[in-house]
């Protein structure tokens, strides 16, 4: 699992180092539990929660480490890509939410009003696509060439050491015939 645990920790100092605010990373860990596949009632908090859940899927559902490691980074890249591009059409719905929100009920709701003062703020904008920025120099810090290689690495000693022990109960003779010949012998029950 040392894709994942570096994802983790990515995850980890990247909130220790950005600017965002915590709820724009609950956000991200909210949208990254929902992709994993979690509803509402099981949403994740925290990474260790994530991390759960990820570990779930690998090791019951059987998906692959790397490919869900390798979705969710590109999920986080959407997510930051989606808020620069539509910053602007987000002002004006949280604009229009307001308005028709105050025509209904007279008053303008709280939380609404204080994302809009957000996302209107100067340099909000900016902020987000260096904290993208930051992101993504994290991203390739961690997941680079060489790791990539050496945790393949890893993986084809795990794979060998699970061959080597399911084979060494097999006799001499059964050493010696193909997977296919294995495989009839098993099926035929004699062993």
């Amino acid at each position: 699992m040392n894709r994942v645990n570096a994802f983790i920790e990515l995850l980890d100092e990247w909130k220790d180092e950005s600017e965002v605010s915590s709820s724009y990373f609950q956000g991200i860990l909210f949208n990254l539990s929902y992709q994993l596949g979690t509803d509402a009632s099981h949403n994740v908090s925290n990474t260790s929660e994530l991390k759960e859940r990820i570990l779930y899927l690998i090791n019951e559902v059987k998906l692959k480490e790397k490919f869900i490691v390798n979705s969710l980074i590109l999920e986080v890249n959407n997510f930051f890509e989606h808020d620069i591009r539509n910053h602007g059409n987000a002002i004006v719905t949280n604009e229009s939410i307001i308005d028709n929100y105050v025509k209904e009920f007279g008053e303008n709701p709280p939380h609404l009003g204080d994302t809009l003062e957000r996302l209107k703020e100067n340099g909000y904008r900016f902020k987000l696509e260096t904290q993208y920025d930051l992101w993504k120099f994290l991203t390739l810090k961690t997941f680079n060439y060489a790791s990539e290689k050496e945790w393949e690495r890893l993986e084809h000693i795990e794979m060998k050491s699970e061959l080597e022990k399911q084979f060494s109960g097999l006799s001499e003779e059964e050493m010696n015939l193909t997977l296919g010949e294995l495989r009839d012998k098993i099926e035929n029950g004699s062993k």
